[in-house]
């Protein structure tokens, strides 16, 4: 089996069972690979790039299936194209009509691309999963955990009656975004130094303008879950940071600890420059910064609201209440 056939054969895992018409949109200069193959795996299946359809015409598609419970939408974007389409996000103003869509009959994929997509889906869906699991037991058995990098340093993460969630892309409605594999709660307490080695991802787009961050160059002082210094040898990389923070005061607030189980998303970003939006997924812990983990009310939107962005640490070890290594990456 070729890499691009198991890594299908993965991908459509993820895809409930009981939709059988699914609405794809995509980017054609990223993803034409991937929909070549899709259309000939997806029956009853209507493809859209973004790159072609206006956002009027997505959105009225979109409010034709909003009430089909046997329809499904599947998104490939790119999740910061303003530098590729000068300024303009292809069709972003029709993909509003999918927010309103159940959660269980949407998959998102962000930053997923011909390039990268067989390597992102590359590990079975039913062992990440059962990895995520175990982990889940396990570190719910303490009170706190201690991030540490070799150097002195570490970071506690206060957890007594924190709910730990696992994002398998099976367990919930609000576990759609592709690909999956991690364990998260929202902290009580973190408190400590650290010394970011890895990338920073999320609503502001810190991972493609600074890529990997390397050892030195930023680190950051947390007290009572929130930042309460920034320094480093990166002066532009720091300085921007603390712009971000001051402009919305919910990023000094640490909203989560996760920890990525996705040794296929570990080996893709080895040979990544940048830093994207699966990299949340990388094995080993991330910290949350500013708007919590999604919950679902009674219409089964997802309530978030604001930036947030994730702390991804490359490299470290992670040990629990007596000292024993939870995890080491």
């Amino acid at each position: 089996m070729s890499d691009w056939e198991q890594s299908l054969a993965c991908f459509l895992t993820y895809l409930p069972t009981d939709l059988d018409h699914w609405v794809v949109v995509y980017e054609g200069s990223f993803h034409s690979e991937i929909v070549s193959r899709l259309r000939s795996r997806l029956s009853a299946t209507e493809f859209y790039d973004l790159e072609q359809e206006s956002g009027p015409f997505i959105h009225s598609v979109g409010s034709s299936y909003q009430k089909d419970e046997r329809a499904g939408f599947l998104e490939f974007v790119i999740r910061y194209p303003a530098s590729l389409y000068g300024g303009h996000s292809p069709g972003a103003e029709g993909l509003d009509i999918f927010v309103t869509w159940p959660q269980r009959r949407v998959k998102l994929c962000f930053d997923v691309t011909d390039n990268n997509f067989p390597y992102l889906f590359s590990e079975a869906p039913a062992e990440l999963a059962e990895r995520c699991r175990r982990l889940r037991d396990r570190v719910a058995q303490n009170d706190s955990l201690v991030y540490g990098n070799g150097n002195g340093d570490s970071l506690t993460i206060g957890c007594v009656g924190s709910e730990w969630i696992p994002y398998t892309g099976f367990e919930h409605n609000s576990d759609y975004v592709l690909p999956s594999g991690e364990v998260a709660c929202l902290p009580r307490s973190v408190d400590g130094r650290l010394p970011l080695e890895g990338w920073i991802i999320g609503t502001i787009p810190f991972g493609v303008k600074y890529g990997r961050i390397a050892k030195g160059e930023l680190e950051l002082q947390i007290a009572s879950r929130k930042i309460t210094n920034i320094s480093g040898s990166n002066r532009k990389l720091c300085g921007d940071l603390e712009e971000a923070l001051a402009a919305a005061p919910r990023l000094q607030r640490v909203s989560e600890a996760g920890i990525g189980q996705s040794l296929a998303v570990r080996n893709v970003a080895a040979n990544h420059k940048l830093g994207y939006s699966w990299h949340e997924r990388h094995f080993g812990l991330h910290i949350g910064l500013g708007a919590e983990l999604p919950v679902e009310d009674q219409s089964n939107i997802s309530k978030t609201g604001g930036h947030h962005l994730d702390l991804v640490l490359s490299t470290g070890r992670l040990a629990g209440d007596d000292g024993v290594e939870i995890l080491k990456w």
